[in-house]
């Protein structure tokens, strides 16, 4: 196998109203010589992820805690603190990102419910069975396909869109750049309600949102531009100058922007391209 392997199937028409993609990660950190534990940043992005081998992933919140086992398919919510994370030699995983808001529109859960990690199998029954089927797939293609198909099922239980999730999509597509006065504008709510209603579907409050958002994207941009400057980042996503953008990466990833290019820099010698699961500081 490839040692690192990162593959994205867009959401189809059909499903593209409350999926952003459907993914596959394989990663074989052993033939690299690289290390399993890894340190995750803050996330909004809200992910369905399926084991396929490699056994349950171990996470801890902390340096100082004891790492625990998650389930074998499991949801995560906004994430809010560096967890620790250990990958394990090898992994094959599958998983749907979900627009803002989508996968609550799906479950009709709070999303500040799944602040940490929850049993998909609680959630949604059927998720036993593809789980199954996931394990037999023959190829990537294989793998695609029966969660397009599990997805598909799921239509009839999807709200609506509503002016506030019109809204929220609107704020996404700025990077967070976007007052939230206007947003709740758009959304034809007070700041109060629109508030509310963030909390509920995004689990966090849209101030928040904004800017774990804003620096989500800023990292993922500087991977994948890694000779662009911070300072030409710095202004493109908004930041009002260089030290909003290094207190951001300091509270949400553990380090400073310039940690951050070192382990770019690092991933680009051993041949890594992409990120594992989302973006790994």
């Amino acid at each position: 196998m490839q040692p690192y392997t990162y593959t994205i199937l867009p959401a189809s028409p059909s499903l593209s109203a409350w999926v952003e993609s459907i993914f596959i990660i394989d990663v074989d950190l052993k033939s690299l010589s690289l290390p399993a534990v890894l340190k995750y940043p803050w996330s909004v992005t809200t992910r369905i992820y399926f084991v396929i081998s490699g056994g349950h992933l171990m996470v801890k919140q902390n340096e100082a805690s004891d790492f625990s086992v998650y389930p074998e398919n499991f949801v995560v919510g906004p994430r809010l603190e560096n967890n620790i994370i250990d990958l394990g030699p090898y992994r094959r995983v599958a998983g749907i990102t979900f627009k803002p808001g989508g996968l609550y529109r799906l479950l009709g859960i709070p999303m500040q419910e799944f602040a940490k990690e929850l049993d998909l199998n609680l959630v949604i029954k059927e998720t036993r069975e593809l789980s199954e089927q996931l394990l037999h797939a023959q190829n990537d293609n294989e793998v695609f396909g029966k969660i397009e198909k599990f997805l598909l099922r799921r239509l009839p239980d999807i709200k609506p869109m509503t002016p506030f999730d019109k809204a929220v999509e609107m704020l996404a597509a700025s990077n967070g750049s976007l007052p939230i006065s206007k947003v709740a504008e758009f959304a034809s709510l007070s700041m109060r309600q629109f508030e509310r209603k963030a909390i509920v579907s995004l689990g966090v409050s849209p101030k928040l949102y904004s800017r774990v958002l804003r620096f989500t994207n800023a990292w993922l941009y500087r991977e994948a531009h890694p000779d662009i400057s911070w300072y030409r980042i710095t202004h493109e996503f908004g930041y009002a100058d260089q030290m909003h953008l290094v207190d951001d990466f300091k509270i949400f990833c553990g380090t400073t922007p310039t940690g951050i290019s070192e382990q770019i820099a690092a991933k680009m010698l051993t041949g890594i391209e992409g990120r594992l699961n989302v973006q790994v500081c």
